[in-house]
């Protein structure tokens, strides 16, 4: 391993927004796709300055594979436009995060083929000079997991896995550990899941536990200790945000990056 406020839409129709001064980039899958209304919209109560958010997620999104759910696929994020897109910014350093990394486990992918795709990450992060942080497998909440949960949960969400709950364990522990070396060479900062984030679902973060279990995760980050729920107009503006591209039941979509979605924030989505 080599070291090396709610949202604005009261905006006149054609005014442009100036932003300038923080950056944040999100990496992962289903628990930062479920928590996105959250983490932007209390990023835009507690950041003076503009904002400009970098993120790569979605249901099942994959680190390295392209995935498909309900119709939607979607590049892997090492393969996403958002790292072109990075490189063709002026240089602010960001802050990061990578999480929902077990998802890959669940398609099949060796342990050491995930570390690859995810350091390749964290040193594209550390070359725009990003401080990151990096959430490890949801261990304790799977060691609760009874037999009869796991394989319901893993015939709903990954149908084509066919690990036993054994194997799937041993296989989540080996990549905490060789994740937590990752993150001790690089000097980045690792948060260990709690078992109690967790419900009936042992890799969601569950609603009631959302505010308190992201305010965790990103006390680095210049937000409050819990990060409040925004309204539901806020968040179904947020969720309907399209990335820059994808495909619908074979169909190539496309479309035009950064959403802005106040007059001193924009959201580009890969």
């Amino acid at each position: 391993m080599k070291r090396p406020r709610s949202l604005d839409q009261d905006r006149p129709k054609g005014q442009t927004s100036s932003v300038a001064g923080r950056r944040f980039i999100l990496l992962g899958a289903s628990n930062v796709a479920l928590a996105f209304p959250r983490i932007v919209s209390s990023l835009i109560e507690s950041v003076p300055e503009g904002l400009e958010i970098f993120a790569a997620f979605g249901h099942g999104r994959s680190y390295g594979l392209e995935t498909r759910v309900l119709g939607r696929q979607l590049f892997g994020i090492r393969q996403c436009g958002l790292w072109p897109a990075l490189a063709g910014q002026s240089p602010i350093p960001p802050l990061a995060l990578l999480t929902d990394i077990g998802n890959d486990l669940l398609y099949g992918v060796s342990v050491a083929r995930i570390i690859e795709w995810v350091e390749e990450s964290v040193r594209r992060l550390e070359a725009v000079g990003a401080r990151t942080v990096i959430t490890l497998p949801p261990v304790a909440s799977v060691a609760h997991l009874s037999q009869w949960r796991y394989g319901f949960l893993r015939r709903l969400l990954f149908p084509g896995n066919r690990d036993s709950l054994d194997l799937t364990r041993q296989r989540l522990e080996d990549l905490r550990e060789q994740l937590y070396q990752l993150v001790q060479c690089y000097g980045l900062r690792a948060v260990e899941p709690k078992a109690t984030w967790f419900g009936l679902d042992p890799i969601h973060i569950r609603p009631r536990a959302q505010g308190r279990a992201w305010g965790e995760i990103l006390r680095d980050w210049p937000l409050p200790p819990e990060l409040p729920r925004p309204g539901w107009c806020s968040s179904w503006h947020l969720w309907r945000l399209a990335p820059a591209e994808r495909r619908l039941w074979g169909r190539r979509r496309t479309c035009p990056q950064p959403h802005e979605v106040s007059r001193r924030t924009t959201v580009h989505l890969y």
